[in-house]
């Protein structure tokens, strides 16, 4: 490879790194959904803090407790039956991509609890090293 190809080669990966990226988390989906709906379980928003309004009603908090909530009493985790969890899916449009829920529920879980899409600052770390094997692999497939 000659100086000017590699020259491209770098202004490729430089000017679209942001669609290289989304590749590399579509690649690895189903464990970035993981780890959001990891965080959901224990109660736990995208800014890493506690779900927010709390339960009204202490007796369905003790009932969510009972059949195995992992959040604290009274803070959501936004699971019952499952279906919002399972309806979790990465959302890819150009060079963006998002995480979201195709369950019916999801517009009126957004409206009511803020942040419930998205991976905390304490999980950033895990989440590179979930992404990083193919974002690497691409640049450098780019740059050989």
């Amino acid at each position: 490879m000659n100086i000017v190809q590699a020259i491209k080669d770098v202004d490729y990966v430089l000017i679209n790194i942001n669609a290289i990226s989304v590749e590399a988390i579509m690649e690895n989906k189903a464990e970035i959904i993981d780890l959001n709906t990891s965080q959901l379980s224990i109660g736990l928003n995208a800014q890493g803090e506690q779900i927010s309004p709390e339960y009204q009603n202490p007796d369905y908090a003790k009932l969510k407790k009972s059949i195995g909530s992992k959040a604290s009493l009274g803070i959501p985790d936004l699971k019952l039956e499952g279906d919002f969890y399972s309806g979790f899916d990465i959302v890819k449009r150009g060079d963006m991509a998002w995480i979201d829920s195709k369950d019916e529920k999801t517009p009126k879980l957004e409206r009511k609890y803020d942040f419930i899409f998205g991976i905390m600052p304490r999980n950033w770390n895990e989440f590179l090293r979930i992404i990083f094997p193919s974002l690497r692999r691409k640049v450098l497939n780019r740059l050989n």
